[in-house]
């Protein structure tokens, strides 16, 4: 296999934890900030970031491991 077929194959099997554990982190952590005003738009919006920033972080960690 190539390199950029090992690479979807990798980032796609890897999605469901990339979903899941950041929004675990978000949903314990979100409404102990006490900034926020605790809508369910800003919710996900938390939640998305926290989502993005975990693809960002294993597909780095995917070009240079």
């Amino acid at each position: 296999y190539g390199p950029a077929s090992y690479f979807w194959a990798k980032s796609l099997f890897d999605l469901p934890f990339q979903i899941i554990f950041p929004f675990l982190l978000s949903s314990c952590c979100y409404f102990f900030i006490p900034s926020l005003d605790h809508s369910w738009e800003q919710f996900l919006i938390f939640t998305l970031v926290l989502v993005l920033a975990a693809s960002y972080g294993t597909s780095m960690g995917f070009l240079l491991g």
